[in-house]
């Protein structure tokens, strides 16, 4: 019996997605002809995708930094297209890109055009079955408290991509990768498909580890460590990181089932041992074995580089909270501004971060503090700990799979919480519109996913409330809370009660934490009926799960 080959197969095989320029050049001469379904589809090797309403003839386009990290003149040229083609709106991504939207078929080729030749950015692999790009963290050889500086080896993975792309344009599906030496892993490697991180071992030698087999959506998995240890040669990592896209690449049983393509699902089968023995013989020589090599205990927060901070050649930087990873073109271009009008000796650097963060480098120390005030003064305090860790996805104003709104609420719900939740420690909340976890709801002290509820007689939007994340060592997935078995267990809590749910919790944690505590581990704690009783009362509970 033949196999039935799936539809994203087929179109990848009858033509490779980078080939589509050539054609979204022919549609833009010609915005009256249709884009066909399948070319629409290979849009997404240049980062497109259809924006909703579905069939608009509108589309967003995530343009990738390198780990973010961006002069200030590009910068002001990011911002220069959201004003002119993207009606003036800018989303910074969990993968440290920005997003835009509003474009028109006609603008697409002027947009990617720019990106390459006057920005000096490249476009390729912004989505699609192809390696994405590559993530790290924003103050990568900035800072002396890292492991080890990685910000050479981002680069130079992304430029692996970039420069043997025809061998990574047909993945089975996507592939993520992360890299850094980051002392608080901002970088997440745990929920990356390959993922480099910092170690430093008992004799001070310092290097990095490497995991494998990370990715979120509705079926979350926790990348494995291989226990090996390392150094940070950007060649060796560039042949490993190399070796490991061409493995997944070949894994051609993972095509037949296209939610169960990820690499994720070859290393939950084989194990961290089977897939490093692959890799071992695949590469021809052994890693360094290091069970040592594991993630540390200071890895268990979802922090982010904020406030301002000492660079280890003397200079600032400032992290700059972004509520809810939004902001204008006009805002952009200030930030820009900024960075030239306060660095110390520098044209000036921003980075944008996982966090969907800004990061501005290279400040003069003399003037840090007036910088600070000048960001207060725009509306960016740099002390507002709720706002920098607080994800939202793009949300249902513009994405077609989203089924609530999350920008505007995420803001209203931010503004409410953050003159009650006054934490030491950092307080993640991740907003998700539908189950794809494009904010990482899996990760969120409170984890938010959208769903429709009828309530008062309209439907609504509502959320699915998660809590108990952990990450480093012993990792674990924040927990839907329900109120009993099977999907009629499931509570919804309508948008207008979210932050009274919220805060019965965190009132709960204050209350009842011990020393050492931090959200996740008190909420581990708990039973899963006392975590839905103090989410919503169980009268409350009782009306939500019929629909009231």
């Amino acid at each position: 019996m033949t196999a039935t080959v799936l539809r994203e197969e087929r179109i990848k095989s009858e033509k490779d997605g980078l080939a589509v320029l050539a054609d979204m050049r022919r549609y833009a001469a010609d915005p009256s002809l249709p884009v066909a379904e399948d070319d629409l589809w290979r849009f997404k090797w240049y980062g497109i995708y259809g924006q909703k309403p579905a069939g608009s003839g509108l589309y967003m386009i995530r343009i990738k930094t390198p780990a973010g990290r961006v002069s200030a003149d590009q910068t002001e040229r990011l911002a220069g297209l959201a004003r002119r083609f993207g009606r003036n709106v800018v989303d910074i991504t969990t993968r440290q890109a920005i997003q835009l939207h509003w474009l028109r078929t006609q603008d697409l080729p002027t947009v990617i055009d720019e990106i390459y030749q006057d920005i000096g950015l490249y476009q390729e692999f912004g989505c699609g079955d192809v390696p994405r790009a590559v993530t790290g963290c924003p103050l990568a050889g900035v800072i002396a408290e890292e492991h080890v500086d990685a910000s050479g080896l981002v680069e130079a993975l992304n430029e692996l991509w970039h420069q043997e792309r025809e061998s990574f344009s047909n993945l089975p599906r996507k592939f993520k990768a992360s890299a850094a030496g980051c002392n608080i892993h901002c970088h997440l490697p745990q929920i990356n498909d390959i993922g480099f991180f910092g170690h430093t071992r008992a004799d001070g030698t310092r290097g990095l580890g490497l995991a494998v087999g990370g990715g979120l959506r509705n079926t979350p998995h926790l990348a494995q460590s291989l226990r090996v240890f390392i150094p940070p040669d950007r060649e060796l990592v560039v042949k490993i990181a190399r070796q490991v896209a061409l493995l997944y690449r070949g894994y051609d049983d993972l095509r037949q089932k296209r939610l169960h393509a990820r690499f994720k699902f070859h290393v939950a089968e084989v194990g961290w041992q089977g897939f490093r023995d692959e890799l071992e013989a695949a590469l021809g020589f052994q890693l360094e074995h290091d069970d040592a090599v594991e993630f540390p205990e200071g890895a268990a927060h979802n922090q982010d580089h904020t406030g301002i901070g000492k660079q280890k050649d003397g200079r600032h930087w400032a992290g700059v909270p972004i509520p809810c990873g939004r902001i204008s073109g006009d805002q952009l271009a200030w930030f820009a501004g900024l960075a030239r009008q306060y660095a110390a000796s520098s044209p000036g650097r921003v980075v944008f971060t996982a966090k969907q963060n800004l990061v501005l480098l290279d400040i003069d120390p003399a003037r840090s503090a007036d910088l600070g005030k000048v960001l207060a003064e725009g509306g960016f305090p740099l002390d507002a700990p709720l706002a920098a860790t607080f994800n939202t996805c793009t949300g249902s104003e513009y994405c077609n799979l989203a089924v609530t709104e999350t920008k505007a609420t995420g803001k209203r719900l931010l503004e409410r919480l953050s003159h009650d939740i006054k934490l030491a420690e950092p307080f993640f909340i991740a907003m998700t519109g539908c189950p794809n976890s494009c904010a990482h709801y899996w990760l969120g002290d409170i984890g938010l996913t959208g769903a429709k509820l009828k309530w008062k007689g309209q439907m609504v939007d509502a959320y699915f409330v998660l809590t108990g994340t952990k990450l480093g060592r012993d990792a674990q997935f924040a927990q839907e809370i329900v109120a009993g078995e099977g999907p009629k267990g499931r509570i919804k809590i309508p948008e207008e009660l979210l932050p009274t749910a919220i805060m019965r919790l965190v009132d709960a944690y204050r209350t009842e934490r011990m020393t050492g505590d931090y959200f996740g581990t008190w909420a581990r704690r708990q039973s899963m009926p006392r975590l839905a009783e103090l989410l919503v009362p169980p009268e409350l509970a009782a009306a939500l799960l019929a629909g009231g």
